[in-house]
């Protein structure tokens, strides 16, 4: 009996070891190709599935009828939405803050809560109005 328990026992480190192996193999085979996400989006597309052929003849005249049909669209789409939010006496460092992270295809709401005095939301929301970079591309919004 004690002998079949200690037979036993090596099976499960083993396995693990295994799996782990089997893990840290894949990882460094496959480094280069599963270096983002869309390298690893694009391994399971159904595009991948297809015959290449049809796929290079779909892609072609997909191409060409978009072409000849519309314009090429203007990516005008934000990428990112920031809501920028501070207290009391953050004024300065939200300022600092939103000229830091500030990109002109990204939309900004800048809030000051209601602890922060009357002065600061209006001398923010001038900041914002006056600023010739936000008020030309006019992504940047001021709440209260």
């Amino acid at each position: 009996m004690a002998s079949s328990n200690s037979e036993k026992r090596w099976i499960f480190p083993l396995a693990i070891g295994s799996l782990m192996f089997i893990f840290f193999a894949a990882a460094f085979f496959n480094m280069g190709l599963l270096s983002s996400v869309r390298s690893i989006n694009s391994l399971f597309s159904p595009s991948n599935l297809s015959i290449p052929n049809e796929t290079t003849v779909k892609s072609a005249e997909s191409k060409n009828n978009q072409s000849s049909s519309h314009p090429p669209a203007v990516q005008s789409s934000p990428r990112f939405g920031y809501l920028v939010s501070g207290s009391s006496g953050d004024l300065e460092s939200l300022w600092r803050l939103l000229r830091a992270i500030y990109h002109p295809r990204n939309q900004y709401v800048v809030h000051l809560d209601l602890e922060s005095p009357s002065e600061e939301r209006l001398e923010l929301a001038r900041r914002v109005k006056e600023d010739p970079v936000y008020s030309d591309v006019g992504n940047v919004f001021m709440i209260t």
